[in-house]
């Protein structure tokens, strides 16, 4: 297994980061890096749970993949309601038609 840190990664942040700063192309594979290393974290964080708790591996990601589901859920609820942040993303989506 490999031990990576938040210290690891920072070279590469800051690599990306001047990349994009010079060329746009370089975004979508930032936002694929970053969307991969969220994962990663999730999944090391769910790892720690299980043999933290002493949890079967199953229902460690169920649980897992529930309780995410849920906060996205809150999230999106809350920019639903109390924002009218989805009903400008589709008047801006619209307009660009």
């Amino acid at each position: 297994m490999v031990n990576t840190s938040n210290a690891d990664i920072l070279p590469i942040g800051t690599v990306l980061y001047k990349l994009t700063e010079s060329n746009p192309a370089y975004i979508s594979l930032s936002v694929w890096l970053f969307i991969i290393l969220a994962i990663l974290s999730l999944n090391r964080i769910l790892i720690g749970a299980k043999s933290l708790f002493d949890i079967r591996t199953g229902k460690v990601y169920f649980y897992g993949l529930i309780i995410i589901s849920i906060f996205i859920a809150l999230i999106y609820s809350y920019f639903y309601f109390f924002t009218g942040a989805t009903e400008t993303y589709e008047l801006i989506s619209k307009l660009n038609q």
